[in-house]
């Protein structure tokens, strides 16, 4: 090397404006991006609670409906067979069970009549032996803690037993101890109790607000005043017959 020549010193050249471009506009292009992305995930799950809320209350709907024509065609079976029983309550009592037992997805029910200081058993349906007919039939119920009936006495209101096997105050033996849910609703008229729906279950656990409303609202409707405007009519039936 003469003393002519320098060595030569690596290039310190700036880079292109356009790529100096290109590497400030990548930052802003992701964040852009992000916010995109944000904004859109944002959207679908707005759209999604929108879509579940809709379906949600349509559920609530169907059900609503589905539970009142449960109660009109229940109420509708029980007045069907009261226009063809004007002189006679039987028929009438056991629909009214038949129709319990449907609505509150019983394994059976019975409806036990207000006559006088008790309360006596006039029908029975659904899953329940003769055995057990036999001790309803036999046992005359009063105001007290020992049974549903009697619980629906004193409470005027219905009455729940989830399970059986924990209630001690319970004592009436029926079902050999293999019901074990009950549900007592009562029958009225105004202020006054015509009689007592009972509906069981074999399996344990309380019967649902949705069956309980149901039955509530079937027990006014398919029975009070049409069984009491046929007993006072049957009464004084009986009464016109003895006299002649």
């Amino acid at each position: 090397m003469t003393k002519a020549e320098k060595p030569k010193r690596p290039s310190r050249r700036a880079p292109a404006r356009g790529a100096a471009r290109a590497a400030r506009a990548e930052p802003t292009s992701a964040a852009y991006l992000k916010t995109q992305l944000d904004a859109a995930q944002q959207q679908v799950r707005e759209a999604t609670e929108r879509e579940a809320a809709l379906a949600i209350e349509n559920v609530r709907l169907f059900n609503e409906t589905k539970e009142a024509l449960a109660q009109q065609s229940a109420t509708a079976d029980v007045l069907k067979v009261i226009s063809r029983s004007a002189f006679e309550l039987q028929p009438v009592f056991e629909s009214i069970v038949e129709s319990a037992v449907r609505l509150c997805s019983a394994d059976n029910a019975s409806l036990f009549r207000h006559d006088g200081e008790i309360y006596r058993h006039v029908a029975s349906a659904g899953d329940i032996s003769d055995e057990d007919r036999a001790y309803l039939q036999a046992n005359r119920l009063v105001p007290s803690r020992s049974s549903v009936t009697g619980r629906v006495a004193l409470e005027r209101r219905s009455v729940q037993i989830p399970d059986l096997r924990l209630d001690p105050e319970y004592t009436m033996q029926i079902g050999g101890n293999t019901l074990r849910a009950f549900l007592g609703v009562p029958i009225q008229s105004g202020s006054e109790l015509l009689g007592v729906i009972v509906a069981r279950r074999f399996a344990p656990g309380a019967f649902s607000d949705t069956d309980v409303k149901l039955l509530e609202t079937f027990a006014p409707v398919g029975g009070a005043e049409r069984i009491e405007d046929n007993v006072a009519f049957l009464a004084h039936q009986q009464k016109k017959a003895s006299a002649e």
